[in-house]
C-alpha cells in the first residue's frame, strides 16, 4: 500500500505479529502527520479526527514503549491539540528527563513549552525557555531573541 494506507498496514502488522522494526518507525510517522502536519495543513473539522487517531496509536505504542522519549514528545503534542495545556507540560517535562543526551529532542521540547507558556501568558517561563534555545540551539536566533523581548513585552 502507498500513503498513510500502507504506514497503517505495516503497524497493524507489526502488532499482530509481535512487533518488529518497522512497526515502531510507522507509528511515528503516522504520529507525525496527526500531531504534527495536521496541526498545519488541515482544517479544524478535522481535528477531532486526528487526535482519536492519534490517541489510538500512541495507547498501542505506550504498551510497548512507555518511557519513549519520542512518544512522549509526540504525547505532548497531542494533548497541546486537545487544548490540555497542563499535560502537554506534564508531557514534556517527562520527556525532557527522559532524554538528557539527544540535544534535539531537547529543544524540541523547550520550543514547544515557550510556545505553551507563551499561549498560557506565563511570560516568564517561557523566556526561560527561549532564553535556554538562544543559549543552546544552531537554529534561529533572531526568533529565539523576538520570542523573549515579546514576553518581556507582555510581562511589562
Amino acid at each position: 500500500g502507498k500513503g498513510l494506507g500502507g504506514l497503517n498496514a505495516c503497524f497493524d502488522l507489526g502488532q499482530k505479529h509481535g512487533g518488529a522494526l518497522r512497526s515502531p518507525m510507522a507509528a511515528i510517522m503516522l504520529l507525525a502527520y496527526h500531531t504534527l502536519t495536521s496541526a498545519f495543513f488541515s482544517v479544524p473539522e478535522e481535528l477531532p479526527v486526528h487526535i482519536a487517531k492519534s490517541e489510538q496509536l500512541l495507547e498501542k505504542v505506550f504498551l510497548e514503549f512507555p518511557n519513549s522519549a519520542i512518544f512522549l514528545f509526540i504525547s505532548g503534542r497531542l494533548e497541546r491539540l486537545k487544548g490540555k495545556s497542563q499535560s502537554a507540560i506534564e508531557r514534556f517535562n517527562e520527556c525532557l528527563g527522559t532524554q538528557a543526551d539527544w540535544v534535539q529532542l531537547q529543544h524540541l521540547c523547550c520550543y514547544e513549552l515557550g510556545w505553551t507558556y507563551f499561549a498560557l501568558a506565563n511570560w516568564t517561563t517561557a523566556r526561560g525557555y527561549w532564553e535556554r534555545l538562544l543559549a543552546e540551539s544552531q537554529w534561529s536566533k533572531a526568533f529565539y531573541t523576538y520570542m523573549i523581548a515579546l514576553c518581556d513585552l507582555m510581562s511589562g
